[in-house]
């Protein structure tokens, strides 16, 4: 995270353009090699976070906007959720990234 001297707002699409970024070596590994391998663990966590973040603190999802939901430092809800809420920020953060890779697997340059 950023020290509050650096800090600096981001749009969605930037932080989409991130999490695209962190699930680039797993998609591009996919689709070349066919194979995947547990080197793109850490990307896919910061991927997962990083959606996770857009979810539930920056409440910028058509599941749950505008509510904002307090979550941890590796953005997980910081308090149980009830499934009203849980389901819908489980099923947004997860589209993300399953869109988010699906456009990197189909975006790359032939």
């Amino acid at each position: 995270m950023s020290s509050p001297k650096e800090f600096y707002s981001l749009t969605e699409d930037e932080i989409r353009s991130q999490i695209m970024t962190a699930l680039a070596g797993q998609a591009s590994q996919l689709e070349l090699l066919q194979l995947r391998d547990t080197g793109s663990s850490r990307d896919l966590e910061q991927a997962n976070k990083l959606a996770r973040f857009v979810v539930g603190a920056y409440g910028m999802s058509e599941e749950l906007c505008p509510i904002q939901i307090k979550l941890d430092n590796q953005g997980f809800p910081a308090a149980p959720l009830s499934p009203f809420m849980s389901d819908p920020f489980d099923r947004a953060w997860t589209k993300i990234i399953q869109i988010s890779f699906f456009l990197k697997v189909i975006s790359r340059p032939v």
